[in-house]
């Protein structure tokens, strides 16, 4: 660990190929595309009448275009027409942001969808001022997605984040986790800030998604296995071992989210049609699981692990939420 001291920082500017590993991790294993399609379908069940749109992504990774452009064609597809989009990304790469809106814009331009794109290259929990950054708009309805690293620290400190979603009053929040704890124990609140926790909990996670990731491809030398297993799970792995150093800080990282978040007004939406429609887009006979809290919770997980979880929240505005996070 001294050895290394500082040399695995998280968050590195992304690598040549990293798009191509992303779409690679995309199509071979069901946890993208589970994700992606639970937090859309939780979109356009909140905006089905709405004219004017506004989605924030609080952290767009390579390849994250993927989520926006398979919405927009549901999205004009929608009886009356598409609305105006809006669509605010943040994220750490400047590249990582113009070519998601390039392809966005391209996309919204081909079914003739008023669109906007806006890039904000900063972690939403470094924000001091979020009516610097982001704008809200009359009659505009607001949904925030939260792909929520709870191993390292891509969006910034937790609380600051919550508080920047509560500003913004959302009328649906969709979250999406890396379920963690041993295999079987049903523990998602570990604190990883600490090595060894955070070492013990990547290690059940990550043996258990190569045993899936091996079952789907099978073959060693199949070359979308070697991009997923280098270009995104191994970069991955990398940021969760890296130790020391100014940039490695796994502090402010909430481990009860229903509690954190009831506290600044949100509440749990129930799961609708998302439970049926993820099962369906799981391929058959390779041990993959989806579970339904009934609770606004959807779970993905390998024989009886789960892996990843998407919940989806509103915003409650109540007198006696209590502001302090």
């Amino acid at each position: 660990m001294s050895s290394r001291l500082g040399i695995c920082a998280p968050l590195a500017p992304p690598c040549p190929g990293i798009h191509a590993a992303f779409r690679a991790f995309y199509n071979v294993t069901p946890f993208e595309r589970f994700a992606y399609l639970a937090c859309n379908q939780a979109i356009l069940e909140v905006f089905h009448d709405k004219r004017m749109v506004h989605i924030v992504d609080l952290d767009v990774v390579p390849g994250g275009a993927l989520q926006w452009l398979s919405l927009l064609p549901a999205l004009v597809a929608r009886p009356g027409g598409p609305p105006f989009l809006r669509v605010t990304g943040f994220g750490t790469s400047g590249s990582v942001l113009h070519d998601t809106g390039n392809q966005l814009a391209g996309l919204a331009s081909k079914l003739s969808m008023p669109f906007e794109f806006y890039a904000i290259a900063k972690r939403p929990g470094d924000v001091d001022a979020a009516a610097d950054v982001l704008s809200k708009r009359p009659g505009e309805a607001l949904a925030v997605h939260w792909l929520r690293h709870a191993m390292y620290d891509a969006a910034g400190d937790d609380g600051a984040t919550t508080r920047l979603v509560r500003w913004l009053e959302p009328k649906v929040l969709t979250l999406v986790e890396q379920e963690l704890g041993a295999p079987g124990d049903g523990s998602a609140g570990h604190d990883h800030g600490h090595f060894l926790d955070r070492f013990v909990s990547a290690l059940h996670h990550y043996s258990v998604l190569f045993d899936s990731l091996g079952e789907s491809q099978p073959a060693d030398e199949d070359a979308s296995r070697h991009l997923v297993e280098h270009g995104v799970l191994g970069r991955e792995i990398g940021n969760v071992l890296a130790v020391g150093g100014p940039s490695r800080r796994g502090r402010g990282k909430f481990g009860c989210w229903r509690a954190k978040l009831a506290r600044h007004g949100f509440l749990r939406a129930g799961t609708g049609r998302r439970a049926q429609l993820v099962a369906g887009a799981c391929p058959a006979g390779l041990g993959y699981t989806v579970a339904d809290d009934h609770d606004g919770t959807v779970r993905l997980g390998w024989k009886g692990t789960s892996l990843y979880a998407t919940s989806t929240w509103t915003w409650c505005p109540s007198p006696h939420v209590n502001q302090v996070s």
